[in-house]
């Protein structure tokens, strides 16, 4: 997660307080990019769409990456399955995060040139 990011500090704050089983390892690439080399992904890449690592290595970006936390988390949980049921809805929630994806650092202030750690 980007912790540059004044949106995302709030939703992963809001996500830890849920998490109080630890089933997440919450990694800022902002702070620590050398946590993506292992990883294959670049500073540029990881500002760009959010990215998962799953425990078995599995590289996950964008809508499942969303999907494989909210599995992991309590009230959260409940969404993935309706998620995955639903037909079309996977696509249409790409989509429409994919459209965030593109403005996210302008729409937070940190476009390029604005202390962005990385270049959209």
């Amino acid at each position: 997660w980007d912790g540059g990011c004044p949106l995302c500090r709030r939703e992963i704050r809001y996500y830890k307080s849920l998490d109080r089983e630890g089933r997440v390892r919450w990694t800022d690439v902002d702070a620590s990019p050398e946590a993506l080399a292992p990883h294959g992904i670049s500073i540029e890449q990881a500002m760009a769409r959010i990215h998962a690592a799953q425990s078995d290595g599995t590289l996950l970006s964008g809508v499942p990456a969303f999907l494989a936390v909210w599995d992991r988390l309590p009230y959260w949980r409940a969404l993935p399955p309706l998620l995955r049921a639903a037909p079309g809805a996977i696509p249409a929630a790409e989509v429409a995060y994919s459209a965030f994806a593109r403005v996210r650092l302008r729409v937070t202030g940190r476009g390029v040139g604005g202390g962005s750690a990385c270049a959209p």
